[in-house]
């Protein structure tokens, strides 16, 4: 059945999968960092760590079963891909730690308001008339998400503001990578980048690496294996899908996330971050009316 579909309408599946088992990961993560969750919780940083260390493994495990070559062709552009992918995934982890689950997960996805401005130099992909409106609009939703007002702020919505903004040029250069690379590649350029970031963020933030407990490594396996899945998953969906239609489809994940916090960790929002959220997910919503690339 797969098989019949077009590579069109399986990245469109396969960016779609992505965003749930992206929600999934970001929930183990909330888990295993939040004290009030577990008895024993983890620094982002370590998490992260354990997350690219696991991935490296799977793919290196892979590479050898299938004989794939992991190193690519273009490795500067590789490396690069690792460096932003490897920032904005931390930082997203972070956030994650020190604000709420949802805040955390649709910070993170303003990444599709700024990848088009990264489009624009990276892949020549224009943005429609409309984004010049849905932008403003959208920079009001996070706003009200985030109520700069004084001592209302949180650090971890603004590191999560960061990590969407991080992510959105990560983005563009998945797209333009997926154009001569293979997807296993460039997810093991962002795994490999990744553990230094994580050590250094891990150290500045001051904590240690440990190694996990027996309790805790469950968690552990499952951030590393859903990160997997869904890494994978989105690479190969943007090889066939343009910068915004992509980033629509990650989208939902906000969806996902929003009734785990809810269900799981009773994570109730505010109205301010309703009212914030539905403006963030409606201007990014708009980008898709227009049928061309971005």
């Amino acid at each position: 059945m797969i098989g019949s579909l077009s590579n069109r309408t399986r990245a469109l599946l396969g960016m779609s999968t992505a965003a749930f088992f992206f929600a999934i990961m970001s929930a183990l993560t909330k888990a295993i960092t939040s004290p009030s969750v577990t008895a024993h919780p983890l620094p982002a940083g370590v998490v992260a760590f354990y997350r690219y260390f696991g991935s490296i493994l799977v793919l290196c495990l892979l590479a050898f079963r299938e004989e794939v070559s992991l190193w690519g062709e273009d490795r500067k552009a590789l490396l690069w891909r690792g460096i932003s992918g490897g920032i904005a995934s931390v930082s997203y982890f972070i956030s994650i730690q020190n604000t709420s689950l949802t805040h955390a997960v649709i910070l993170n996805y303003t990444s599709i308001l700024w990848a088009p401005l990264f489009a624009c130099f990276a892949l020549r992909e224009f943005p429609p008339r409309k984004y010049l409106f849905s932008l403003p609009i959208s920079i009001c939703g996070v706003l009200l998400i985030m109520r700069p007002e004084a001592g209302a702020i949180r650090w971890g919505d603004v590191i999560g503001l960061f990590s969407g903004l991080v992510s959105g040029g990560a983005i563009v250069q998945i797209r333009r990578l997926r154009k001569s690379e293979d997807a296993t590649s460039i997810f093991f350029y962002f795994n490999l980048i990744g553990l230094p970031v994580s050590l250094v963020a891990l150290y500045a933030t001051g904590g240690h690496l440990t190694l996990p407990t027996w309790g805790q490594l469950p968690f552990l396996v499952g951030v590393s294996m859903t990160s997997l899945i869904a890494q994978l998953l989105m690479t190969y969906g943007y090889r066939e899908v343009s910068t915004a239609e992509g980033g629509i489809l990650s989208l939902t994940t906000n969806i996902y996330s929003a009734l785990i916090a809810l269900f799981f960790f009773h994570d109730i929002p505010q109205t301010g971050t309703w009212i914030g959220a539905g403006l963030v997910l409606a201007s990014a919503a708009t980008l898709l009316i227009q049928p061309k690339r971005v």
